[in-house]
């Protein structure tokens, strides 16, 4: 694509299929755009929170990047998030791949409960994200693109 704002429609393919893997307290799950999650659902009535963004530092604009700088820009993110005071736990993100692709490799991510939207968007932001994972109290997450 010749305008650099967009994103290919291939690429938002790709984040709308993958597997955005969670682990809350001893308890792991799967989230899916566009897919009702029962234990998000559960989570929120557990902590009394209506709202969850999933974001990485990883990969900005859906490039890939050297594991050190991902590493690094990851722990900054963990950073900015317990300066937030909410309740966060990590996961990955793992493509699925496409017909004769290799998946991507998997992205460590956080789940952010409690978030507004408007704030979630601004910290994929900060981090060169193409899109993040949001839900609000439906508990089905989706893809906002960014940019």
């Amino acid at each position: 694509m010749t305008d650099a704002s967009r994103i290919d429609p291939e690429k938002i393919a790709a984040y709308a299929a993958t597997r955005y893997a969670v682990s809350w307290n001893g308890l792991d799950f799967d989230l899916w755009i566009g897919r009702l999650s029962a234990e998000l659902r559960a989570l929120f009535a557990r902590t009394g929170t209506a709202s969850a963004m999933i974001n990485t530092a990883f990969n900005p604009a859906g490039s890939r990047c050297p594991d050190v700088e991902n590493d690094a820009a990851n722990r900054r993110l963990r950073e900015d998030l317990a300066q937030l005071g909410l309740p966060f736990a990590e996961g990955e993100g793992q493509g699925q791949g496409g017909a004769g692709t290799e998946p991507w490799p998997a992205e460590k991510s956080f789940l952010v409960l409690g978030i507004g939207r408007d704030r979630a968007m601004d910290l994929g932001r900060r981090y060169g994200q193409d899109a993040i994972v949001w839900s609000d109290a439906d508990a089905v997450p989706a893809l906002l693109i960014l940019r």
